[in-house]
């Protein structure tokens, strides 16, 4: 075979190959990519007074319209659970004052109500030598500054005592407030700027809703906003700064986080980025489930011995999607571009 047969039939062989690649990603919808997961990421159940609670940390992957949904037996029905929307999350039940075995859930959704994914291996036990826990409330005030002017950004800790036990889950809820250190009152430095935040602190998730004041935010004289409340995610508090030229990519900012959690306190980092000379005072209220030592005195336990069956919850997953739920967003789709699937071929070839 010359030459030029060879040529034409290699020729033929890519452009064949290329247009395999195109035809059926247009035709499925789909290529090769990540399906969609979702994980029971930790599991606790403490003693609260009169009755235990379950709660689990939920995280998954996935696309932006898609939701999960939690199912912890002994609490709500799966069909009453809410949409969780933003990874990683947390779901909380009041499952009564019976000790045992209890079954763990969590589901993943598309726009559609179908579930995508699942995770349904997940047992907690709760008995009476689980450790009691009590509320304990603490006030408090932090500073975020940068150590020298010339630089961008600054870090430091806080440490933050007088609870009652060795915190287990706190929620935080405050305010921040920008402090310009320079004599003009520039709105460049954001000086009394303003915000208000909700967080939570649980096993290793941390996050928190910010709401931004109306503010000058882009330094522009007469041209206040007032910001969408946005989620950060591995913060308790947080507070985008002015910036002039792109304030919603949020480069400059000052963030509070749990660094570690101590018998009776926690330990507090901050870190903070501005091109100004600037001060964020964050003063909140920290509210923690504290872990005692006492044993639960009202506990009513049926045969702790004994583990209690894992509820049969296989077909209420059904149920949730025959009910036909409000889609949350617009469907995803999963069409490829020519380029996109022209990339994927070029990427076969030296597999």
């Amino acid at each position: 075979m010359d030459s030029k047969k060879i040529a034409l039939f290699t020729l033929f062989v890519v452009l064949f190959s290329f247009f395999y690649v195109v035809v059926n990603a247009e035709i499925t919808g789909q290529a090769t990519r990540n399906a969609p997961h979702v994980n029971v990421e930790g599991v606790s159940c403490t003693w609260k007074q009169d009755h235990f609670e379950i709660c689990e940390t939920i995280g998954w992957e996935a696309g932006q319209t898609y939701y999960a949904k939690g199912y912890i037996a002994g609490g709500e029905p799966l069909t009453k659970s809410p949409k969780l929307t933003s990874s990683p999350t947390i779901y909380c039940q009041n499952i009564g004052s019976t000790g045992g075995k209890r079954a763990v859930h969590a589901y993943l959704y598309n726009t559609q109500g179908t579930i995508k994914a699942l995770s349904i291996d997940n047992i907690v036990s709760c008995s009476q030598s689980q450790p009691r826990t009590a509320t304990s409330k603490i006030s408090f005030g932090v500073q975020a500054s940068k150590e020298f002017r010339k630089r961008e950004s600054g870090s430091g800790t806080f440490r933050l005592e007088g609870f009652s036990g060795k915190p287990v889950m706190c929620t935080f809820s405050g305010r921040w407030v920008v402090n310009g250190r320079q004599l003009e009152q520039s709105t460049e430095l954001c000086n009394q700027a303003t915000g208000s935040f909700e967080g939570v602190m649980m096993d290793s998730v941390q996050k928190t809703v910010v709401d931004a004041h109306p503010f000058s935010w882009q330094d522009i004289e007469g041209l206040f906003q007032d910001p969408d409340p946005e989620e950060f995610p591995g913060y308790i508090a947080y507070a985008k700064l002015c910036d002039r030229t792109d304030y919603k990519s949020g480069r400059y900012y000052a963030g509070l986080k749990v660094l570690e959690k101590e018998e009776s306190a926690l330990v507090l980092g901050w870190d903070i980025k501005s091109h100004a000379d600037i001060a964020v005072d964050f003063i909140a209220e920290a509210k923690c489930n504290v872990a005692t030592e006492e044993e639960p005195a009202a506990l009513v336990a049926s045969e702790p011995e004994e583990a209690e069956e894992t509820p049969e919850v296989a077909s209420e997953p059904a149920e949730e999607a025959e009910e036909a739920e409000e889609p949350v967003g617009e469907p995803i789709k999963e069409t490829w571009s020519l380029w996109q699937s022209f990339a994927s071929w070029f990427r076969s070839i030296f597999k």
